[in-house]
C-alpha cells in the first residue's frame, strides 16, 4: 500500500523516478545494474563492476542485499528495499548529510522504506552530478538492445571458505555484506563501519 506523500515529496516510483532523470539507459547496464524488479539481482549481479557506473550499482544492490539481510537478523518484518514505496528525500534541495533523519521522518512507519530511502539516493547523488556522461553503450544489455551479455561476461567471484556473511556501514553512506573469514582463512570485523582483519 502506497504511503501518502509529506511536505511536499512525491511517493517514489523507481522507473519512474529514472525516466525524469533520463537514466533509463543504466537499467540493465553492466554486471551490476539490474535495476528493473523484473529483472532479478539477487540471481544476476555478480563479478567485478566494469566502469565507474557499475560500481555506483554495486552500492545499490549491496544496500538492497543488507536491508534484507538486516531485517532478517533483527527479528523485523521482511524487507524488499527494490520495490518498498517509499517517500522521498529532497535529492535537488535535501543536505546529504541529513539524509538518515530525513528518510527517518519521511518514513516513520517502515524501517524498510527509511532504509530503502538512504540506499536510493545515496545512489542517485553520484548518477545526478555526473549526469550519466560516461555511459558506455557497449555495457547496455542484450536483453535491453545493446550489446553485452551478462551471462557469458560477468563471472562470479569464488569463495573457497563459504563463510558467514554479515553487513557493514551506514546506509546514508555505503552499506555492503562482507565475509567473515577471507579467502585467506582470516577472520574479519565490521569496527566503526570499516572492515578489518581480526577483532574490534
Amino acid at each position: 500500500m502506497k504511503q501518502s506523500p509529506q511536505n511536499g515529496s512525491s511517493v517514489r516510483g523507481f522507473t519512474n523516478f529514472f525516466d525524469q532523470l533520463f537514466v533509463e539507459e543504466i537499467m540493465a547496464y553492466g554486471c551490476w545494474c539490474f535495476l528493473d524488479p523484473a529483472n532479478d539481482y539477487r540471481k544476476n549481479a555478480r563479478g567485478q563492476p566494469i566502469d565507474e557506473i557499475d560500481r555506483t550499482c554495486r552500492n545499490l544492490i549491496n544496500g538492497y542485499k543488507c536491508a534484507t539481510m538486516d531485517a532478517e537478523a533483527n527479528g523485523e518484518e521482511a524487507c524488499d528495499a527494490q520495490t518498498v514505496d517509499y517517500v522521498k528525500f529532497d535529492i535537488f534541495n535535501g543536505l546529504i548529510e541529513n539524509l538518515e533523519a530525513d528518510c527517518i521522518s519521511l518514513n516513520p512507519d517502515s524501517v524498510c522504506a527509511q532504509r530503502a530511502c538512504q540506499i536510493e539516493m545515496v545512489f542517485m547523488y553520484p548518477i545526478i552530478e555526473d549526469g550519466l556522461q560516461n555511459v558506455d553503450q557497449n555495457l547496455v544489455h542484450v536483453s535491453a538492445g545493446g550489446t553485452f551479455d551478462p551471462e557469458t561476461i560477468c563471472d562470479g567471484l569464488f569463495n573457497p571458505v563459504k563463510s558467514e556473511t554479515e553487513c557493514c556501514g551506514q546506509y546514508s553512506e555505503i552499506r555492503h555484506p562482507f565475509r567473515l573469514t577471507h579467502s585467506d582463512f582470516t577472520t574479519r570485523s565490521c569496527c566503526s563501519n570499516t572492515v578489518i582483519k581480526g577483532s574490534c
